[in-house]
């Protein structure tokens, strides 16, 4: 989902939509592999050039529709500080 925080209108709006819809796509096929991982795992893997507020936007959105599930797990990320992993809802590593 595009959050118009911007006012975005026309073309540029569609635009908007469509990069956000093919960057979920990506995201969702990347944890469908069967992994266990990171916001800045995902961005790592998926050759977006986006940034980490756009994968996280992605995975919270994939993960209210019940696609992602959050884990107990947690990675060093790329600030040093432990953050979060998700995986494909009922998928066991």
């Amino acid at each position: 989902m595009y959050y118009n925080t911007n006012n975005e209108t026309g073309s540029k709006l569609k635009a908007s939509r469509s990069k956000t819809s093919r960057q979920r796509d990506i995201i969702l096929n990347i944890f469908k592999r069967g992994t266990t991982l990171s916001p800045e795992d995902v961005l790592r893997f998926s050759g977006l050039k986006a940034p980490i507020t756009s994968i996280r936007r992605a995975i919270t959105d994939l993960t209210d529709e019940g696609l992602l599930e959050k884990t107990e797990i947690r990675k060093k990320g790329i600030y040093g500080k432990l953050v979060h992993t998700w995986r494909l809802k009922g998928k066991e590593d």
